[in-house]
């Protein structure tokens, strides 16, 4: 699936990207996030910590 970056998945990159500023996400992390959130998926295959940290399940769990 390719899923294309519009206005609104802008906007909410550059929500996340503001609004965790104690976190050290990247701008790719938070379009992930924003991504995932709007079609509503919850688990995510990365070695990126991140996505548990910000709430998602990571598979590998390690």
């Amino acid at each position: 699936m390719i899923v294309f970056v519009d206005t609104g998945a802008w906007v909410a990159i550059a929500d996340r990207n503001n609004h965790y500023n104690d976190k050290d996400f990247s701008f790719t992390d938070c379009t992930s996030f924003a991504l995932m959130e709007r079609l509503k998926i919850k688990t995510a295959f990365s070695f990126d910590a991140h996505f548990t940290q910000y709430g998602f399940i990571r598979i590998p769990l390690f």
